[in-house]
Formats: C-alpha cells, structure tokens, sequence
C-alpha cells in the first residue's frame, strides 16, 4: 500500500492520547498522524520494527510496528516530553531521541545497523530453543526454566560455573511455590546440561546468536496494525500473572512473586498494591463480578477477594485434599449463580466457594489431571480445559453429569480457551503449537497447526471472529481468520514478555500483564485501509 493511500486512516479502535492532565482514551479523526520511517543501514526499508514513545514524566509507553515500507504512525500527543527509539531483531537499536509533544516533529527516520550476530537480550526463548544443544535433558530445562523466565533473562549473562548454576536454580526452586516444575529430582539433569553447555567458557550464545541471524525468516507475515501500551508496575520482578479489567476504568491483576493484587487506574496511570494477607500465599488467577468485586487464587493453598470501595481484602483457606496434598487454586471465575468456582492444577478437582456461607464444594475430575482454564457458558454449566495430558471437559452441575473429551494430538497442553460467537470453543496447544477448536455440538475437533515453535497459550476471540493467540516464547500476538485460515503475527515490543492470558475491555482492547517484564499491556488492533 502506497504512502499516499495511508493517508486516508479508518481507526476502529481508540488510541491512547496522552493529555496534559493525565490519560485519555481519545479517537484520532480523519489523517492526524505524523509519519517516520526505519531502515537499516544500507537504507532497506525495516519491516515490523517496534517504535517506542517513552512519556518521560510518566513512564507510560506506546508502542508501534512499522509496515512492509518501513513507514510508521503516531497519534497526535499532548502533555510533556517524550523519549522515541526504535528497535528490531537483529539490528543495533536507535539512540532514544526527546522530543516535546508539540513538537517540533523533524527526521522522524532511523537507521538501524545491521548486526551478525544477534544478542542473546533480542532472542525469544523460541529462537533460543531451536537452536540449543540436542541432549536429553533439554526440553526439561525448557519447560522447567522458560516457565518464569525467557531462556535468555537464564542465559544472558553467559557462562557460569557449576556452582554458580547451582545457585540459580536453588533460587528458583525457593520461589516457585510449587508452581514450577523445579525439584530436588530434576534440578540434577537441569545442572548437569547448564554446566556441560554453557559453563564458564561457553561461547554457547554467541554462536546461537550468529546462527539465528543467518537462519532467520518470516514464516508467516507480520502486521503493523495494532498499538501497544505499558504501564510498569511499582515492584520489581513482581511477576505479574493474569490482568483483567473491570467496567470503571480499571485493570486488576496479580503479582505473583511479590504477593500483591495491583490495580491499573486507566485514566491515570497510578498503580495501586494491595499485599496479600497471607504472605505463603503467591496470587494467580483473577477475575471482577458483577458487583466489581475482585476474586483471585493464591497458590498455593487459598483464594480471596477484594471490595473496591473499601479496599478491603480477605482470604479463604482452600481445604486440603484428604491425602495432604496442596489443592492448588489455579483459575477463577464468578458464575451466574453468585458462586465463585476455580481450578485446581495439583489436585485434579474443580471447587466452588459460597459467598454467603463460606463453604466449599470440592468436584473431581480425573486423578492425575491439570484442570486448567474454566468458563461458564449457560447456567450451571461449565466448560474447562485439562493441560495434562491435554483435555476439554464439560460440567453440568445441575445433573451431576461430566464429560472429558481427549485433544486430538497427543500432549496438547490445553489451557485458555474462548467461545466464538456460534459457541465453537477456541484454545490453544501449548505442547501441539496449534491453535484447537472443538464444537460442543458436534463434540469434533478442528486443529489448526502453526508453522513455528509458538507455545500458543492465551486466547482471545474479537468482535470481528478474529482468534487472538499469545505466543509464550515467541514474544507475539498471532491473528487467526478461522474464515480464510489466515494467520498474521504481530511482535511484541520487547522480548521475554510470557503472556499467559488476554482479556478484553468494552472498548475492545486486549488487556495482559508481561511476567518477564513487569508490565501491564494494552493492545489495540487499528486497521487502516484506504478511502
């Protein structure tokens, strides 16, 4: 598309204005945007280039992709000074520029420095996974490591020692509150891989550097329609789990590492903690009711909930299960019904809590189960996804009745999922890298394969039937046109983001928090088209 049609811009989604008083959501009418361009330095035009603009004063920034011409739009900014960088895989990033919102608006162009060899802070723990050595413990260091962190936060700093290896993984058994698959049987076999490749001479990440930049391609095409914006929470690696918006304007979320509840004022831009009262607690799930009273679980024993117009919080203590074993309150919702019904991933059972009367109803499901994500799709009856071994389940809990329907590839890893507007269910294959639908009606499966190493994990269907999937490795949001079976990628701004759920706001814009970044996020998809 030429630059002369792209000055006709159709936004179907608001854009973040930033006004003097604080943050507005405003729209942008007829072609108020300015224009700048990324190429590298040989003048090729940067496709999918992320251009950043840092409000200096406030630390929000908004994020934008450039199309296959390099070009670039910005919406119209009020109120203070910004700082503007570019940065793409494989290239030197710009030298940040400051720059007034009222301009003036000059060379908005940037040359980006072709690199041979990619540092390892630009790789996805996808790239950094293709490109390991082949050992069987590998994918043990994977599934136990890139759970919390992108491989290359792990391996960023480069070799280490045995000991030193030691002590980063007896780190992250501590934390992990049993979250993470970091144990005294398997931290062996992890050590023994990360001290034989990547000891204290390994040049390991510089070769997968050099090779990565000489085997890389676009498998699908990337898009420049969407805008990012982040919010940094207040605590350091807190480790944000799952955001979910309310209806005044609001994003609640939880900080798994630091054991707070945060809430976004949108407006604003404040964050607010609210530490946890049982601090060998760590909060996972979170979800708003009706009333806007927030609920969450708390690893790996309770759950809780916190009213918002006195702020105050209160926590529940999950019942064991019978053997002592930890139930696990895992995802939460809030049913018609007023009850309050989560997963649990270490007890295979589903629960219900009463408001009213404080008491629990434990359902099982199958020993040996992850029960994973949960939606109630009629009243009293519930649709849920089974990680392991790979799942989709239904409760009827007027009747009793529960049925399990297998993931046709085996090891899917089942774990978010979305009814479309036919009441299809959409999830993701994070053990499959595909995108799965299954028809209740029907009870068929209808698998979509992705071409690369993606993880899908979060999932999200849009007002237009579009399936929105988070790539947990691959730092991306890929769109899905269930009509055309056509998949568009859209990077995220910075690397080691690991989504883990999306969910939207009335005006249409997805909300997640970034784990490995400790940041809140929007995503708006703008489509531009030419008048």
């Amino acid at each position: 598309m030429s630059r002369k049609q792209w000055l006709h811009v159709l936004l179907l989604a608001g854009w973040m204005a930033l006004p003097a008083t604080g943050f507005e959501i405003g729209r942008l009418e007829g072609a108020s945007l300015r224009a700048g361009k990324v190429s590298d330095d040989q003048g090729v035009p940067l496709r999918a280039a992320s251009v950043s603009f840092r409000h200096l004063e406030t630390a929000v920034t908004t994020s934008v992709l450039t199309d296959a011409e390099g070009e670039f739009w910005v919406p119209s900014l009020a109120g203070g000074e910004y700082e503007i960088s570019a940065h793409k895989k494989g290239f030197e990033a710009s030298t940040p520029r400051k720059v007034m919102a009222d301009g003036p608006w000059k060379d908005l162009a940037f040359t980006l420095p072709n690199l041979e060899v990619i540092p390892i802070s630009q790789l996805s723990t996808s790239d950094i996974v293709a490109h390991l050595p082949e050992a069987p413990d590998k994918m043990l260091l994977v599934r136990t490591c890139g759970n919390c962190h992108s491989l290359g936060k792990v391996l960023g700093k480069g070799g280490r020692s045995r000991s030193e290896w030691d002590e980063v993984l007896k780190r992250m058994q501590a934390m992990s509150s049993g979250y993470v698959p970091a144990s005294p049987t398997t931290m062996p076999s992890i050590l023994d891989y990360l001290s034989t490749h990547f000891g204290a001479d390994s040049v390991m990440t510089e070769e997968m550097g050099r090779n990565i930049k000489r085997s890389h391609r676009e498998e699908i095409p990337s898009s420049h329609e969407v805008i990012y914006t982040e919010y940094d929470i207040p605590t350091a690696h807190g480790r944000p789990h799952t955001a979910v918006p309310d209806k005044s304007g609001n994003v609640w979320f939880t900080e798994f590492a630091a054991r707070n509840i945060g809430k976004l004022e949108i407006r604003t831009g404040k964050v607010t903690e609210y530490p946890l009262l049982m601090q060998d607690t760590n909060p996972h799930g979170i979800t708003v009711g009706p009333d806007g009273t927030v609920w969450f679980t708390a690893l790996p024993t309770a759950i809780g909930r916190i009213d918002p117009a006195s702020e105050k919080m209160e926590q529940f203590k999950v019942p064991d299960r019978p053997d002592g074993r930890f139930p696990g309150p895992h995802t939460i919702i809030v049913a018609r019904s007023g009850k309050i019904w989560f997963t649990q991933i270490m007890s295979g059972t589903i629960s219900n809590f009463d408001p009213e009367t404080r008491e629990f109803q434990v359902i099982e499901v199958e020993a040996g189960t992850t029960p994973y994500g949960i939606l109630e799709k009629e009243d009293d009856l519930f649709w849920f996804a089974v990680s392991r071994p790979g799942k989709i389940g239904m409760l009827n809990n007027t009747t009793g009745e529960m049925q399990l329907y297998p993931v046709p590839t085996p090891n899917s890893v089942s774990q978010r999922f979305r009814f479309d507007t036919t009441g299809r269910l959409w999830f993701g294959e994070y053990g499959g890298d595909k995108i799965g639908m299954f028809d209740p009606d029907t009870k068929r499966f209808t698998e979509y394969e992705l071409p690369f190493r993606s993880t899908p994990y979060s999932i999200h269907i849009d007002g237009g039937g579009y399936v929105w999937v988070g790539c947990f490795e691959r730092d991306s949001l890929v769109r899905f046109d269930p009509r055309t079976g056509q998949m568009v990628e859209f990077p995220l701004p910075g690397v080691g983001a690991i989504i883990r759920d999306i969910w939207p706001d009335d005006q249409g814009r997805m909300w997640f928090v970034q784990w490995g970044r400790d940041k809140v996020t929007s995503a708006e998809f703008v489509e531009r088209s030419a008048n």
